[in-house]
């Protein structure tokens, strides 16, 4: 898999913490992030992207490398600097973090 493939956006995020929180709404998943509905409704749409506060809030919650969220949604937002986000990724999460994490059971 290429590394690019495995740099999620922040729609993607948002929907693995609805699923592996057991979230049964938006609202609900908003609250558990500390912020809005419609924060958690235009991030989905692609409106806006998640802060690196609500990123690092994601990591926790998924217990995973805050900087693989962190460069996951930096990388679809700054379109002009996706070749550092893809190095910061490589250089910041190790091939431990990725099976560790995101192994499908």
């Amino acid at each position: 898999m290429a590394i690019r493939d495995q740099l999620h956006d922040t729609s993607y995020w948002l929907e693995e913490v609805k699923q592996r929180c057991g979230c049964s709404s938006d609202g609900e998943l908003a609250r558990l992030l500390g912020v809005t509905k419609q924060a958690v409704s235009m991030q989905k749409a692609g409106k806006h992207e998640m802060s690196v506060k609500q990123a690092v809030k994601v990591s926790e919650l998924l217990k995973c490398n805050p900087m693989e969220v962190i460069c996951g949604v930096m990388f679809h937002q700054d379109v002009m600097e996706r070749d550092f986000w893809t190095d910061i990724f490589q250089q910041t999460v190790t091939e431990n973090d990725r099976r560790h994490y995101f192994k499908k059971v």
